[in-house]
Parts: structure tokens; sequence; C-alpha cells
């Protein structure tokens, strides 16, 4: 009953199977696939061809809301399915992130670390080279002082 239905408002509409196709934004195959009979529509897909259409669902459903509602049941059980595995996969991944984010903050800790001991490396180095500079100095100093025998 429903594909009568869906090709009857279809003559009545007028409109061919390509402006279907445009105004329900459903790919061209599959709104021939449907009017010839090849496959069932989705409840979404049936939504938006009968808006396209401009007929209601309920007159396009006409004596076919028995398909439709074990369909429906099936797509919406499908959709749940997917639904979940998204939010498995979203969960792992927010796993994964935080478990990069801390291994990112430990080793900027680290590095933050490792920049403060060069840092103080490079002091103490300079200390000493100022004090071996100092040394170099009072020995040319003393030099000057003490004549060479």
């Amino acid at each position: 009953m429903l594909l009568e239905n869906l090709r009857y408002y279809k003559e009545a509409s007028k409109m061919t199977y390509e402006q279907i196709a445009e105004e329900s934004k459903t790919p061209l195959s599959t709104v021939k696939n449907i009017f010839s009979g090849k496959s069932e529509p989705l409840a979404s897909t049936l939504y938006r061809i009968s808006t396209a259409l401009n007929v209601p669902l309920e007159d396009l459903l006409a004596d076919a809301n028995v398909v439709l509602a074990s369909s429906s049941i099936i797509e919406v059980q499908e959709s749940l399915v997917e639904a979940q595995e998204t939010i498995e996969v979203v969960k792992e991944t927010a796993t994964i992130m935080e478990s990069e984010r801390d291994l990112t903050k430990i080793e900027n800790e680290r590095l933050k670390v490792e920049i403060a001991n060069l840092k103080t490396e490079l002091q103490l180095l300079k200390q000493e080279l100022q004090h071996k500079d100092e040394l170099l100095e009072l020995h040319k100093f003393y030099r000057k002082l003490i004549p060479n025998n």
C-alpha cells in the first residue's frame, strides 16, 4: 500500500524523481529504488519524501503503518547501537587524551626541573670562572711585585 500511495502522490504532485530527490535531500538512486519497489524506505527518508511531496506522512502510510512501525523499531535499535558504539569511542578517546595530557604535564615538570638545574649549574660555572679570573689577576699582580731571580 505504501508503494501505491507514493506513486499516487508523486503523480498528483507532478514532480519528477529528480525534483523529489533534490527537495528531500535523498540520493536520486534511492528515490528511484523506493518508487520502483526495489527497496523499503527508512522512516527518516520517507518523512523527507513526504515533506518534498507536500503530503502528510500519515497519508502516505495509510494501511502501511504496521510495516513502518517494525522498520522504525529496527532503525531506532540500530541507531541506539551506533550511539552506544560512538559513546564508547568518545570515552576511549577522552581517556587517551587525558593520559597524554597527564604525560605532557609530567614531561613539562621534568623539563622545568632540568632547566632549573642547568641554570644553577651555569651560575656555578660563572662563579667558578669569575674566581679563576680573580686568581689570574692576583697571580699577575704578585709576579709584578716579586722580581724574577
